[in-house]
């Protein structure tokens, strides 16, 4: 799709000459009410960033300009928007109740009888009744799936499952991750679901395999091994040529990192529960809705994206902390991390041209309060500025009142000690010789975004939130977010050094660098037991 490139020159201009100190904008009594954005038990505070009115204005602008409303409609109509896969991106409407274009009709039907067969079986197997399936009863289920197929559905399930199936899950190829679970577990009650697009991810066919292998040394006859497995999958062909008693299938078009919605998220409704999945599908479907609706100026993705994208561009500030002030969100900053990493961690344009500036900053963070006696430190007195986003329940859903009190004062205070910073007191700064060892800075922007109670549908509005939010950034990045071929060097790689590893004739045919040359080497004569 053919398009203009996001013009920075004036806002570059109207930052230089007119912007205030972030600590000068904030003083401003109005601007808080005037930064705060709200959808659907969702408060967006974008107060404490670099930015005011007309900048955001010029900013919103730009987007005009760049025809991003047509591409926002291209998207949820289901267009080519992958240009180098000539694919669709096809997410929002695996959450749809309906179709976004009469053209998806046919596929819409094809999903919503894919999802509604998932929520079917992810009911019967927490009822106990799997075997009328043709799966096993299972009180075990183990998701085996990396990357897309892990990091959202391990997210939810460990945010909102509520234990009457245990659910874990296993993306590592390294083998203590299945080592250390399964001689806990009952072979002839776990179920695994292998979750893999392609069905030809390295990592989980080989974690499947071990999973087969297992059943076998517990007693589990050959005939009954399919049983154990149910497959979800964009290629079913692949699937059905494992073994497994069902497999489940989602479309192409669907991108690893978005496939939660799809029935990659079996692991998830088995956590949840089929009523409460629904849920955070429509808290998605919502999001989607406000995204495509909402004008520019009031779209909580919009907004989100343009803030994130002056700090990365504008200011240059390479990375960003995610913070989530409840214990329930804690894999958060990893689904994050890939979400906008793997989209918009690139260095061209679409078309392929190299970007004139850096795209996805470095996203990383955990759970407050531990940061707080950890890497806060660099954040507030370190040479490197990093902005952070903040997020919280404001209702939790215990009865320690005081410790979620306590939460939330150390959210606020820390968004509040990032902003304010502390100088040093001239009158009082002989007296004190660690004067300038004390002294934080202040001026480090921050986004706090408070949901009124974390609930299924809240989850579902927040990751949609933020998967528009990396989409608006690809729009005035100008990448691709939907492709990912940086992930297929180090695969194509690692394909040559597996027989190099343990076969010295195999290393002579294929040499590599030096350096990877004498790592094998070094390997090679540590002779494991």
């Amino acid at each position: 799709m053919e398009r203009k490139a996001f013009q920075w020159q004036a806002l570059q201009a109207r930052a230089e000459r007119a912007l205030p100190s972030l600590q000068e904008l904030a003083a401003d009594a109005s601007r808080a009410e005037r930064f705060e954005f709200r959808f659907d038990g969702l408060h967006l505070d974008l107060s404490r960033c670099r930015i005011d009115a007309p900048l955001l204005a010029l900013a919103v602008d730009q987007l005009e300009q760049i025809g991003f409303e047509q591409q926002r409609q291209a998207l949820f109509d289901g267009a080519i928007v992958n240009a180098s896969e000539q694919r669709p991106a096809l997410h929002p409407l695996l959450r749809a109740s309906a179709p976004y274009h009469p053209e998806q009709a046919a596929l819409f039907g094809e999903m919503l009888a894919a999802r509604e067969r998932m929520l079917e079986l992810a009911g019967a197997v927490r009822e106990g009744r799997a075997e009328a399936h043709g799966l096993v009863n299972a009180r075990c289920v183990i998701n085996l799936g990396i990357g897309g197929s892990d990091l959202g559905p391990r997210l939810v399930a460990d945010a909102l499952g509520d234990g009457q199936v245990a659910v874990h899950f296993v993306a590592n190829v390294d083998g203590h991750a299945l080592a250390r679970l399964l001689p806990r577990l009952s072979a002839a009650q776990t179920l695994f679901v292998v979750a893999s697009k392609s069905f030809s991810t390295r990592e989980t066919l080989l974690n499947a395999a071990s999973a087969k292998v297992w059943l076998r040394q517990q007693g589990i006859p050959e005939a009954e091994l399919p049983r154990h497995f149910l497959v979800c999958s964009a290629r079913p062909d692949r699937a059905f040529d494992f073994g497994a008693a069902e497999v489940l299938p989602f479309a192409e078009g669907v991108g690893g990192r978005y496939s939660l919605w799809s029935t990659v998220g079996f692991a998830a409704a088995v956590a949840l529960g089929p009523e409460r999945f629904r849920a955070l599908l429509a808290g998605a479907e919502a999001l989607d809705q406000h995204f495509l609706q909402a004008a520019p100026g009031r779209n909580l993705p919009v907004l989100l994206a343009i803030a994130h994208a002056l700090d990365r561009v504008l200011w240059g500030y390479a990375s960003r902390a995610v913070v989530p002030y409840d214990e329930r969100l804690a894999l958060l900053p990893s689904f994050l991390q890939q979400l906008e990493m793997e989209s918009n961690g690139k260095g061209v344009d679409d078309a392929q041209q190299p970007l004139p500036h850096a795209a996805a900053p470095v996203i990383w963070g955990g759970v407050g309060t531990d940061g707080q006696h950890a890497y806060f430190q660099a954040l507030h007195q370190g040479r490197d500025i990093v902005p952070v986003d903040f997020l919280a329940p404001i209702c939790p859903d215990h009865d320690l009142a005081e410790h979620h009190e306590v939460l939330l004062a150390n959210l606020l205070a820390q968004s509040a000690a990032l902003l304010q910073g502390s100088g040093i007191d001239e009158a009082d700064a002989p007296a004190d010789p660690l004067a300038p060892a004390k002294q934080c800075p202040g001026g480090r922007p921050s986004t706090v975004l408070l949901l009124e109670r974390l609930t299924p549908a809240t989850l579902g509005a927040l990751l949609a939130l933020y998967e528009h939010k990396v989409y608006v950034q690809s729009r005035i990045f100008g990448n691709n977010p939907f492709d990912q071929w940086g992930v297929e060097l180090g695969k194509q790689i690692a394909t040559a050094i597996e027989p190099a590893l343990a076969d010295r004739a195999a290393a002579q045919t294929h040499r590599f660098d030096p350096t990877t040359d004498a790592l094998l080497r070094r390997i090679r004569a540590v002779r494991c037991p």
